[in-house]
């Protein structure tokens, strides 16, 4: 498949003070939060734009960012699930075969993933990356399906609904490797980060 048939988005808000990792922010302040969010963001943009396949960027909030190499896209609707379904309706619509979303703040995100996440979608209609809290970090699909109605976002049971919506759809769905994102201090210490100079 050509890399334009092959879509990898990253859905992220700009990094701006005080408007990115809040929960992180209580325990280690707006800026250490800022440069935890800025350099998961910044890692993940560089996982995707080692692979073989369109990068875009799903952008909201204000602030500056480098976007070499991503075309970048605002993101539209009023909860999780209809901004997810936007970036996969708007891909789609662009003649994209397969697509795989990611979060912007997850430890050990690689391209290695990334591939592993399209490769999943060589025999499944949808691919998903679970993360420890009972979410996901990553969702794949090779075409529009709507997983994302009915899900109470931000609770442990989002993996396990989504897997059950998409059994009734009788869609098919891969799991790859378990990753977490740093949302809490007790993440960061966990963390790849732990060492980062947020001074």
């Amino acid at each position: 498949m050509s890399e334009k048939n092959r879509v990898l988005a990253i859905m992220a808000r700009r990094p701006q003070l005080g408007k990115v990792k809040t929960r992180l922010a209580h325990d280690l302040g707006e800026k250490a939060a800022l440069k935890v969010y800025t350099e998961l963001l910044r890692s993940a943009m560089q996982s995707a734009i080692s692979g073989n396949w369109s990068c875009f960027l799903f952008l909201a909030g204000e602030g500056e960012l480098n976007t070499t190499g991503f075309e970048v896209v605002e993101q539209e609707g009023s909860d999780l699930g209809e901004r997810m379904m936007h970036v996969f309706s708007h891909s789609f619509a662009r003649g994209a075969e397969q697509v795989v979303l990611v979060g912007s703040d997850i430890d050990g995100l690689n391209t290695q993933c990334m591939h592993e996440a399209f490769e999943s979608l060589n025999d499944n209609d949808i691919v998903l990356g679970p993360s420890p809290d009972g979410g996901y970090y990553l969702i794949g699909m090779k075409m529009q399906i709507d997983v994302f109605g009915g899900i109470e976002w931000s609770t442990d049971s989002v993996l396990a609904n989504t897997l059950k919506r998409a059994q009734s759809l009788e869609k098919s769905v891969g799991l790859i490797q378990e990753l977490n994102d740093i949302d809490t201090l007790q993440d960061f210490r966990n963390s790849s980060l732990r060492e980062l100079d947020l001074n």
